[in-house]
């Protein structure tokens, strides 16, 4: 994993990095093989533990604009007479253009397969408001830091953290969060990438 070595204890094999160095997904953290008498390398299985500060991103764009759904006009109910594979409406439907609609069922039929629905449509209107710069500034980072948490894991030790934002042509706010992390990024070949 992509990283800034913050310590390295090598058990068996050769260190290849040491703290403060900038490492990339792949790199050898700790070579298989030790010198042994006379300058000869031994192939040894390396083994170690190399931790790392890494980074975590997540981004999100939170709209300034926000639909309000508002009641336009008296709710209209229209009843249906319903056989498993039959139905008889007894009125039409509304030709509301923005509307709302609600089914009840009510069983009429004892033990047999008859039941009524009634669908309840409502008439709205859609109005659109302006929200704060901030709490659409607000919103953008909290959205961005939750998504840079998830991406960071459960057993992430987070030790830094930040948001930054851009304003997108006042239609809303873009934020990017960074989650800085300790965690330990040596693996064995066979877990990660072959070397």
């Amino acid at each position: 994993q992509d990283g800034v070595v913050r310590s390295v204890l090598c058990r068996a094999g050769t260190p290849k990095v040491k703290p403060g160095d900038t490492v990339r997904a792949g790199d050898v953290l700790i070579a298989g093989f030790e010198r042994g008498e006379n300058e000869t390398l031994a192939p040894v299985r390396a083994e170690g533990s190399v931790l790392a500060r890494v980074w975590y991103t997540g981004e999100a764009f939170v709209s300034s604009r926000a639909e309000r759904v508002e009641p336009d006009g008296e709710p209209v109910v229209r009843r249906l007479l319903c056989l498993p594979d039959w139905k008889y409406a007894f009125e039409t439907a509304p030709d509301f253009i923005q509307y709302e609609k609600e089914t009840r069922t009510l069983r009429i039929g004892g033990g047999l397969p008859v039941w009524v629905e009634e669908e309840i449509y409502r008439p709205v209107r859609t109005e659109i408001e302006t929200r704060s710069a901030d709490e659409v500034k607000a919103e953008a980072g909290l959205a961005a830091m939750r998504i840079a948490r998830e991406n960071a894991g459960w057993d992430a030790e987070i030790v830094d953290k930040w948001v930054d934002y851009s304003m997108i042509q006042e239609e809303g706010y873009r934020a990017r969060a960074v989650v800085e992390a300790l965690r330990e990024i040596a693996v064995r070949p066979s877990e990660g990438n072959q070397q």
